[in-house]
């Protein structure tokens, strides 16, 4: 799946940064996905620098190389090789630790559209790692906080 040359990572310098400070935010290293015989990412490989706002923008019809790299930046899709990390932690072998460096916000809710308000934030919620009694504190005070209660079971795509 790999090609023979590797192209270097892309590197932004932070205005004002220090050597100890250079730690990309995110770093994606040789990434590649693939779906049956279908190769979406092959050997993806850049660096975003702390502080930057990063979008992935693809020139196919389909979006469907940028929307899998953004699943694996975002570590909701494991590569099938290469690695990925936030502040030098890698997103697949400290999972823990590396959700609370991470979070990424969709531009597209195509997941959540057919749930309802609450049943959306609990998602999100759970999938940060937060416990599911936080998660329902959370929610209920998220709703009444935004107005929301009286349409809470009223679905998103609504």
């Amino acid at each position: 799946m790999r090609s023979s040359a590797r192209p270097q990572p892309l590197t932004v310098p932070v205005a004002g940064a220090t050597p100890r400070d250079r730690t990309p935010a995110l770093r994606l290293s040789g990434v590649c996905k693939q779906f049956g015989d279908e190769v979406v990412v092959e050997d993806l490989s850049f660096d975003v620098p702390q502080g930057a706002v990063v979008g992935l923008v693809e020139a196919g019809a389909d979006g469907e190389a940028s929307a899998t790299a953004a699943a694996m930046a975002a570590g909701l899709l494991p590569p099938d090789e290469g690695q990925v990390s936030a502040f030098g932690v890698d997103l697949w072998d400290e999972r823990a630790r590396a959700r609370a460096l991470v979070g990424s916000l969709p531009d597209d809710l195509t997941a959540t559209q057919h749930m309802d308000a609450s049943q959306a934030l609990a998602c999100f919620g759970l999938t940060r790692g937060l416990d599911a009694e936080t998660v329902s504190r959370r929610v209920a005070a998220l709703l009444v906080g935004c107005g929301l209660d009286a349409t809470r079971a009223m679905p998103l795509r609504d």
